[in-house]
């Protein structure tokens, strides 16, 4: 099944024992993706809590889940986790660390590539637009990798890294803009 059939079923189990094999069904489906996800992003000491009580509000709460297609599922789904995260920071007096380095966002490409596989020439582009984007501004490549590869929304991101909805859009933005500046210079387009 789908994550929106999963969530779809679990809405419309009549019995408990129903909506908690469908909640678990999703929860191992999408639990992968948040592992990775939350160790990259949270001291390896907070992680497994984290990702225990990510998993633990999706299985409760997923009934309540509103979306209407994979993607949002994915979205809410991450969302959870950043609002633990931030609370686990919170707890711990701490801060997030973000260490996306370019080597990590291609091997995290090629394990997603079994939901879809990614040309080589695209694999081409992206290696080289990761690449660029690293030199120029290291800070981009998370901002890019939240948004392309774990579709979080503007206001997660802006959660993640302690900015409004606004700074977080502005800053995707640039970074979008920064990435396709450098690929286009790089790869001598009349847009450089």
């Amino acid at each position: 099944m789908t994550l929106i059939e999963l969530v779809q079923a679990c809405r419309k189990a009549t019995k408990e024992h129903e909506a908690l094999r469908f909640a678990g069904d999703l929860v191992s489906e999408i639990g992968p993706s948040l592992w990775e996800f939350i160790s990259r992003q949270t001291r390896s000491d907070l992680a497994e809590d984290v990702y225990q009580e990510t998993l633990i509000a999706i299985g409760q709460n997923v009934g309540k889940c509103r979306a209407k297609d994979d993607k949002r599922v994915r979205r809410w789904c991450f969302g959870i986790a950043v609002h633990k995260m931030v609370s686990s920071w919170r707890r711990e007096k701490s801060h997030p660390t973000l260490s996306l380095d370019v080597e990590t966002v291609r091997q995290a490409v090629e394990a997603s590539g079994k939901d879809r596989r990614i040309e080589s020439e695209e694999r081409a582009e992206l290696n080289l637009a990761l690449e660029l984007v690293g030199a120029a501004d290291p800070a981009c490549v998370d901002y890019l990798w939240e948004g392309i590869a774990y579709d979080l929304a503007f206001k997660d991101t802006g959660v993640l890294h302690g900015q409004s909805t606004d700074a977080a859009r502005m800053r995707v933005n640039r970074c979008l803009e920064l990435a396709q500046k450098l690929v286009s210079k790089k790869m001598g387009g009349v847009n450089g």
